[in-house]
């Protein structure tokens, strides 16, 4: 009943006091009760018989239902003035860590090019709140879209060195840096199965700029080609809405080669355990994104 990435309504139900945590139990208007970690809210002032809003963050393979509580006072998508801390040098160089403070004083870290902000921050500076994880905002500086002048610009692939790796707000990131000294950030856990190396060159996608000067890039696949046909078994079927791309069809549920979950967009029913074709499209966290091949199209299948 519940989804990644939506609302819903909980009643405090108890403050649970366990030898290595503490956590509120949550209940749903359904009965469903869940648990949130009391760690990270501690300055959220959660009461028990309170009724607060949570988000579903994350539900993963075994069913666990991640859940983080609306903030008291950052909204996802807006941006607010925060203290800026300090600069520091990182391993990387061209890339600077912004150190911000934010309305309950924790210390919050980001990663921006270097000539992205150069004398642009001041003891003041807006940012915008992206996410939030853990009672803490993840933000990003609004850099010039275009202060990375390359080539990728006007061409759809980049080819990129792998410099290192870097912790931001406590998750690994792949750098990867261009001739021209600009760089894009990939989340480690999911190129985990392309076994990237230090100084390797990667070619990949290039899909425009981030928030914070980055190049957004898509590492080319090791195993699946653009363009090329490839089998794959349906394992399961679910709804599709998406407001964004203006559609609202099922999603056939395959897995790829290294047991990643696919959704593909289908026109006509399948049957669970059915074969069906797919076109490589495109590529996004690591995954291949995915078209149906009509049965009587002819293509190079692997």
């Amino acid at each position: 009943m519940f989804k990644e990435g939506e609302w819903y309504n909980f009643t405090v139900e108890k403050f649970i006091q366990l030898p290595n945590s503490n956590s509120y139990l949550l209940v749903h208007e359904s009965g469903k009760r869940l648990l949130l970690p009391a760690e990270y809210y501690v300055k959220y002032n959660i009461v028990v018989g309170a009724q607060i809003r949570c988000r579903v963050d994350k539900i993963n393979c075994t069913g666990q239902i991640f859940l983080e509580p609306e903030h008291p006072f950052y909204e996802i998508g807006k941006s607010y003035n925060f203290e800026i801390v300090e600069e520091q040098s990182t391993p990387i160089k061209g890339i600077t860590n912004v150190v911000v403070r934010d309305v309950f004083s924790n210390n919050l870290t980001l990663l921006v090019p270097s000539k992205s902000f150069d004398s642009r921050l001041t003891a003041s500076s807006v940012f915008t709140v992206v996410n939030i994880k853990k009672g803490l905002p993840i933000l990003s500086f609004p850099a010039s879209k275009h202060q990375c002048k390359h080539k990728a610009a006007d061409s759809k692939m980049v080819e990129m060195t792998l410099v290192g790796t870097m912790l931001i707000q406590g998750e690994e990131y792949y750098v990867l840096q261009t001739e021209t000294e600009c760089f894009s950030l990939l989340k480690v856990k999911h190129y985990k199965h392309y076994n990237l190396v230090k100084n390797e060159v990667v070619r990949a996608t290039f899909r425009g700029y981030s928030d914070n000067g980055f190049l957004k890039v898509d590492p080319v696949h090791p195993y699946y080609q653009l363009g090329k046909t490839y089998d794959f078994i349906v394992k399961g079927v679910e709804n599709g809405l998406n407001f964004d791309e203006g559609y609202n069809k099922s999603i056939a549920v395959v897995y790829d080669k290294f047991g990643m979950k696919c959704g593909v967009k289908i026109d006509n029913a399948v049957a669970i355990g059915e074969n069906i074709k797919c076109r490589v499209v495109g590529y996004r966290k690591g995954r291949p994104q995915l078209e149906v091949v009509p049965k009587e199209q002819k293509d190079n299948s692997f």
